[in-house]
């Protein structure tokens, strides 16, 4: 959030209005000694991400260069908010529900995903030229204590930065860097943002707490005194100029936190308002005290997941925000009318949560267009293993034979995933179609490998998420809640995860669109992959539709395990074989998809599909 108002009216008041309050340009290029600059993590995927239309994984490599770009010209950290303190969480609420609002009226992707989040998060990992740290709370005091000790520029898109006291505040949408490799951007420090406020640098965080700023715990008190002020309701740059002239006469911090009070007044009762006044201007100048969060302090760790594994996210910091009660749902893009997409796979949380020796736990999901809390009691996935594989496929309810179907650990928590929408989407009344469950496959085995270029026979791109039905669109949402959780039950049963084949490769939305385009009008994995990924297809496939509790039918397994990799027949003997098939099955509809197929041939993959699709 920031400070309220105060981006918009620094940036008016610099539009030339005041020439001599004009921030200074900084250029800075490769020296022997590089700068140090803090980055906002989160702030800098959602800078790349407003306005993108490209898919998660692509975003990532995207954020990864960007970030490699800044590297070559200072020595750079980037900083991830960890587990969200109790604190915070009304004001997540109000957050969350707004971006309902959003998403009911418009599904194109206009917010971050969680998987999105990951992905940029690993992606930046990898690379080596940079360090990237989670914070053990909100990442806001750890990127300012990191900057005041290595004396640091600061990176974000938070207002809050333009009062915190440290080097200076490069705001990240005004970076850029220039083809000599050099970086531009609009240099803020508190002598600058004061000069331009007209006001004392020392009186900064008592302008922030009465604009408004993400360390405000008393709500009730802060709108009394812009009540008392006249300026409640008003534009924001209005507020700020009066705030600003209300503040102009006072040069010390303690006389401008009296002037907030009624004259006359009796001093007692404004005890809180000094004591949250004094204790917000200590956090921007950094008095931080013995302990730098005392104030705020971060959420509870286990021995088990120690704020280490945190700050080098070794482990998801959503595992201390369960351990403190809650589960937060995040907002996808989905289709508001029906079932929550995190709501089908909140049995697989339930059974984490009883691994992590949680009674219940809060989840806050949404219902319709509202966000809430729902608490859940945990389930206990009987029967309970030391062994990390057995107790993840119990979780899963992925009872698959590893043996028959040798998934790789990169496809492992897509896998378990796809199997679990598939049985539990079956006696709904929108089942996994076997082209939507082709174009799934296709999408994550191709959004795993190295960027393009691909085979010729790949599908030509398609326009973006805007040309996707809210079906579809609740489909990615649910596949997307059901791996994340996926993801977190692989973390939580065992210390050996590799990150790098963790779930994010395996969301691609653009490449889902097109895959399905394809193989809903009958194109076969042959076609669409090449050898090596059709190998894994066949994978995949077969253990998500083998075995009790699948929805395919017996024809489908029938077909999949007669089918090989072996040379193909001749294609006019395909197509025909395939035709009668089709016929036979629009015939005999009482046998369910595929109900006509002969058991003794192996139809061609390439018109299998269409066979068996839902028309």
């Amino acid at each position: 959030m920031g400070i309220r108002g105060l981006s918009g009216f620094l940036s008016n008041a610099t539009g030339g209005a005041t020439p001599i309050a004009l921030p200074v340009q900084v250029q800075v290029q490769l020296e022997t000694q590089k700068p140090s600059l803090i980055v906002d993590g989160n702030a800098l995927v959602h800078n790349k991400f407003v306005g993108s239309t490209e898919s998660g994984p692509a975003l990532a490599r995207s954020v990864a260069a960007f970030a490699a770009k800044l590297a070559r010209v200072f020595a750079l950290t980037i900083l991830f908010d960890g587990p969200l303190p109790k604190w915070k969480y009304q004001q997540r609420l109000e957050r969350e529900k707004e971006k309902i609002a959003k998403i009911a009226i418009d599904l194109t992707d206009h917010i971050l995903s969680p998987l999105t989040l990951i992905a940029c998060i690993q992606s930046l990992k990898q690379q080596t030229e940079f360090t990237v740290v989670v914070a053990e709370g909100e990442a806001d005091l750890a990127i300012t204590e990191l900057a005041r000790a290595q004396d640091a520029f600061i990176s974000s898109g938070d207002s809050d930065f333009f009062v915190h006291t440290c080097r200076g505040y490069l705001p990240l949408d005004g970076i850029s860097v220039r083809e000599d490799g050099s970086v531009s951007g609009m240099l803020w420090t508190n002598e600058v943002v004061a000069k331009v406020l007209g006001i004392q640098i020392e009186v900064l965080p008592v302008l922030a707490y009465i604009a408004g700023c993400d360390y405000t715990i008393d709500e009730k008190q802060w709108q009394l005194i812009n009540s008392r002020l006249g300026t409640g309701h008003g534009p924001g740059a209005k507020r700020i100029r009066a705030f600003a002239t209300h503040l102009k006469p006072f040069t010390t911090v303690p006389d401008a936190i009296n002037s907030l009070r009624p004259k006359d007044s009796d001093p007692t009762e404004y005890e809180s308002l000094i004591a949250e006044v004094t204790a917000i201007t200590d956090l921007f100048v950094g008095n931080f005290g013995i302990c730098p969060n005392s104030r705020f302090p971060p959420l509870p760790c286990t021995p088990e997941y120690p704020p280490s594994v945190i700050r080098t996210s070794e482990k998801s910091h959503k595992f201390v925000e369960i351990l403190n009660g809650a589960f937060w749902c995040q907002s996808i893009v989905e289709d508001v009318s029906r079932a929550p997409a995190w709501e089908l796979s909140r049995p697989i949380r339930r059974r984490m949560y009883h691994v992590l020796g949680m009674q219940s736990v809060g989840e806050y999901i949404r219902r319709a267009s509202d966000f809430r809390i729902e608490y859940v009691t945990a389930l206990d996935p009987s029967p309970a293993s030391d062994d990390p594989s057995t107790l993840y496929n119990t979780i899963m309810e992925f009872n698959v034979s590893a043996d028959l179907f040798p998934i790789s650990t990169q496809y492992l928590p897509f896998t378990a995933s796809l199997r679990f929408l598939i049985t539990n989407l079956n006696n709904t009344n929108n089942p996994l179609k076997n082209f939507e469950l082709v174009a799934l496959i296709c999408m994550a085995i191709r959004s795993s490998q190295p960027p393009p270029p691909y085979l010729s026979t790949a599908p030509k791109p398609v326009s973006t998420s805007q040309s996707r039905s809210k079906q579809t669109t609740h489909l990615l949402a649910t596949l997307e809640a059901t791996l994340f959780s996926a993801w977190l039950v692989q973390q939580a049963v065992s210390n050996n995860v590799a990150l790098e084949h963790a779930h994010w490769q395996v969301l691609d939305s653009n490449l889902y669109s097109q895959f399905l385009m394809q193989a809903k009008i009958g194109q076969s994995p042959r076609v669409l992959l090449n050898a090596d990924e059709l190998e894994e297809f066949s994978k995949i496939w077969m253990a998500c539709v083998s075995g009790d509790g699948a929805s395919m039918i017996d024809e489908v397994v029938t077909f999949t395990r007669e089918w090989s990799l072996s040379p193909e027949a001749e294609v006019a003997d395909q197509v025909d074989g395939a035709i009668k098939n089709k016929a036979k099955k629009k015939r005999d509809a009482s046998k369910g998809r595929g109900g006509g197929a002969k058991k003794g041939k192996v139809p061609d993959l390439q018109n299998l599909f269409s066979i068996l699709a839902d028309e």
